[in-house]
């Protein structure tokens, strides 16, 4: 995998990859071929408390697509539930609400897997749970990634629909990407037809059902899971950094930022530094915040696009004072050099 986009470096918790590790590490010769190319050792897999980057989970990953069959993911049982991915799956089980717990998913989703946006776009009737990747990540290696997605999210809202007319028979999936043997194999696993081929994958979702509550519903646990995630976010973007990784880190919260604008003073806030200390650290690594500002409205004006957003909603969403001035923005990113 020889991939330049400074994403593949964002961090990560190494839980899942040890998750994958301790199920198909079973001979000397599967250890060595899940370890090619990851730089880690078998002790710092199975031992190690730091994280690790998404290049290096994506590495192991496309390892273990070329030793298993299509669908190995689904046999790592631990994965497709919400109990796999701590305190995110405590404050969404403690929240008051469905809704509730899927805006936990939207904003803390980054923590667990930094390489997909999870963002709710309701509708009248239905409301979509979108999976967007935002890493130059091959088709196969992202189905694998998505699938774990859509089934822990599955569990979660299976989990706190109760009454019978609240099956999840109800929920309806997307895919991303050109139909897979992985793919199908999704939709072997959740019993129901997957539309291909989408924008973003998703799960759909009776808009109604946002409003339930939920039965593990407990505000002292769900505060305290809250304060949690909150310091595993000022851990993670905040504090001091490497030079040579700060524009790595930049990109990593523009893209993980709600909808709206994130201008660099704030940036510097999360970072922990001024914004003059920001503009000239990112200049000593030839980069600046404006460049990587666009690069990303750039991506997210593609991807809501594709999806049949209006203009007029775009340009709102992406922070644009109107039409007009996103007009003028993707004339000028189509005139601007790969």
């Amino acid at each position: 995998m020889a991939k330049t986009d400074p994403r593949l470096d964002m961090p990560m918790t190494i839980s899942h990859m040890r998750l994958i590790w301790r199920h198909f590490a079973t001979t000397p010769e599967r250890r060595a071929a899940l370890r090619d190319g990851v730089g880690l050792s078998e002790d710092e897999i199975e031992n190690s408390a730091s994280e690790i980057t998404v290049r290096q989970q994506i590495q192991l990953i496309e390892n273990a697509d070329r030793l298993f069959p299509p669908g190995w993911i689904f046999d790592v049982s631990e994965l497709l539930h919400f109990s796999a991915y701590g305190p995110i799956g405590v404050a969404t089980q403690t929240a008051p609400t469905l809704g509730d717990a899927i805006a936990i998913m939207c904003r803390f989703t980054q923590i667990r897997t930094p390489m997909a946006r999870i963002s709710l776009r309701r509708g009248r009737s239905r409301a979509h749970l979108e999976l967007a990747c935002i890493a130059d990540i091959a088709t196969p290696a992202w189905h694998n990634v998505a699938s774990v997605s859509i089934m822990a999210l599955r569990s979660l809202i299976g989990g706190l629909v109760t009454q019978p007319v609240q099956s999840v028979a109800a929920l309806r999936y997307g895919l991303a990407g050109e139909r897979t043997p992985l793919a199908d194999r999704l939709a072997a696993e959740i019993g129901a037809p997957i539309a291909f081929g989408q924008p973003v994958s998703f799960i759909a979702l009776p808009t109604s059902w946002l409003a339930i509550a939920s039965p593990f519903a407990d505000p002292a646990l769900h505060a305290a899971a809250l304060a949690n995630l909150e310091a595993m976010v000022r851990a993670r973007t905040g504090g001091s950094f490497a030079s040579d990784q700060l524009l790595n880190r930049v990109a990593q919260i523009l893209a993980q930022a709600p909808p709206g604008r994130l201008d660099a003073q704030r940036c510097a806030q999360i970072l922990g530094v001024s914004r003059r200390t920001l503009t000239r650290r990112l200049a000593d690594e030839g980069g600046g915040f404006r460049a990587l500002l666009e690069a990303e409205l750039q991506r997210r004006a593609a991807r809501l696009l594709a999806s049949g957003v209006g203009v007029a909603d775009v340009a709102e969403q992406l922070g644009y004072q109107d039409t007009t001035s996103l007009r003028r923005a993707m004339t000028r990113w189509e005139r601007t050099p790969g």
